[in-house]
């Protein structure tokens, strides 16, 4: 059974807002040292692979009947930890995520002010590929950045 783009894009904004921006899905780590979260609904299987510290990498994928769809690597680091803890770092891109996810989207700029911090989203292109930025500024310092990119893979 084939699947369409919007059936796509309404998995990934799921599978995104309760995985790593409700804390949820934990799954046993598929490379050691990574944060595994997974969300499967019919045929579509979502993981999400993170490492993470003052600096973070991980990748995203989504496999429609075992075949990988689609794909989002991502990198982002700290700048100013004496500015913001990874604790804050932490519940500002929940928080910001979460608003989004509940817009019904994953992509497009997005902006969000939470506890003197600004969060900002820039990217470019669509769910079939895109890159973006993410970052964190703290009265007009950058305190931490998140470059994405990914797409179809089918």
């Amino acid at each position: 059974m084939p699947f369409d783009l919007e059936s796509l894009e309404a998995f990934l904004i799921r599978a995104k807002a309760l995985t790593y921006a409700s804390d949820g899905h934990l799954a046993a780590p598929s490379r050691k040292g990574a944060i595994d979260r997974i969300f499967q609904q019919g045929s579509f299987v979502y993981r999400d692979s993170l490492f993470d510290g003052q600096m973070a990498i991980g990748q995203e994928m989504v496999w429609f009947e075992d075949l990988p769809i689609w794909g989002e690597n991502y990198y982002g680091q700290i700048h100013r930890p004496d500015l913001i803890s990874p604790e804050m770092l932490d519940q500002i891109l929940r928080r910001s995520m979460e608003h989004m996810y509940h817009e019904l989207r994953f992509l497009g700029a997005y902006r969000q002010e939470y506890e003197g911090y600004v969060y900002l989203d820039t990217n470019t292109g669509d769910m079939n590929q895109f890159q973006g930025l993410q970052e964190i500024t703290k009265d007009g310092k950058q305190v931490f950045t998140m470059y994405y990119h990914g797409g179809s893979i089918a």
